[in-house]
């Protein structure tokens, strides 16, 4: 017989793919019951960047099949954000921009 009543958990795994937070892989506690939304933070993500995101429950150092979901990074804003004052019609006018500085997907 199990140790625990079935679905007795004490964390959750929580972890990014691509791995490149400064950290790709961290435990959050179970809070007390009922539980309440848990939450992790990874930093250092590439803006734009999609990311896979995997959340398993642990117990007794077993762990779960992974629950897992994509999300994507803010991607960087673009600069320099001009019109051409020779284009300017009655119907009409041109618009220039440069890409965003720094790495961004």
């Amino acid at each position: 017989q199990p140790p625990f009543p079935a679905g007795f958990y004490t964390d959750y795994k929580v972890s990014i793919d691509p791995e490149d937070a400064n950290v790709s892989e961290t435990y959050v506690q179970k809070e007390d019951e009922p539980p309440s939304p848990a939450q992790a933070a990874f930093n250092g993500l590439v803006p734009g960047r999609a990311y896979n995101i995997s959340v398993q429950t642990v117990s007794e150092g077993r762990i779960s099949e992974p629950t897992t979901a994509q999300y994507r990074t803010v991607p960087l804003r673009p600069h320099n954000v001009t019109f051409d004052t020779e284009k300017i019609g009655p119907y009409s006018f041109t618009v220039r921009w440069d890409g965003p500085s720094g790495v961004s997907e």
